[in-house]
């Protein structure tokens, strides 16, 4: 009954509007237009497409790269050394970070004027862009952002897939003599399948 009236009556009347001429300001008058609305946003809006375009590249982007290095932040914390808890607890930090925190973190880092990040290219002769205020630098940096707070998810992910992997199987492997691609391929790979489904299909949502 919850489910019906929270979630399931708003998406039913927001198909309803979605296929008619209601406007916001009289939402009790609007006729039926079918999928006229879709088509003027797809072929019409430029500034829609623009969005959708960059939506995709948006997530395209921060998707791989969570991947690529969760999955390179799992391989090695997977290893054996001192001090290993210590590094996976501070991995997650910027998982646990409040939003609030971290946002004005980097914003004091992307600031025009006080940006850490220009100062240390100074450092080194470049001169920084203005990252919050000339494009594409305020897209880079709102996707640099998003790779930093979710790879620590990918990662403590990948690494609890695999350590459930059998030390058999690595020991097998040594045998024939595998290279640290064919082992990452063949032996760490196949049991993620489950976890690498599940996070890249809530990356793509969120």
């Amino acid at each position: 009954l919850l489910l019906g009236i929270f979630v399931g009556y708003p998406f039913v009347y927001g198909v309803w509007l979605a296929l008619t001429d209601t406007r916001i300001a009289d939402l009790s008058s609007g006729n039926f237009v079918g999928l006229e609305n879709f088509e003027r946003l797809l072929f019409r809006d430029s500034i829609f497409i623009q969005a959708l375009k960059n939506s995709f590249v948006y997530t395209g982007i921060t998707t791989i790269f969570k991947f690529v290095l969760g999955l390179l932040m799992a391989a090695i914390l997977n290893l054996k050394f001192r001090g290993n808890r210590y590094v996976r607890a501070a991995t997650l930090l910027p998982w646990i970070i409040p939003t609030v925190l971290s946002t004005l973190a980097w914003r004091w880092m992307f600031d025009g004027s006080f940006s850490v990040f220009n100062w240390m290219l100074r450092q080194v002769g470049i001169v920084g862009p203005s990252w919050l205020g000339t494009w594409p630098w305020p897209f880079i940096s709102i996707m640099i952002v998003n790779i930093w707070r979710g790879m620590p998810f990918f990662g403590v992910s990948f690494l609890a897939g695999m350590q459930t992997i059998s030390q058999e199987l690595y020991e097998a492997a040594m045998i024939d003599g595998p290279t640290a691609w064919q082992r990452c391929w063949y032996i760490n790979l196949p049991p993620l399948r489950p976890a690498i489904t599940v996070l890249l299909l809530l990356s793509t949502i969120l």
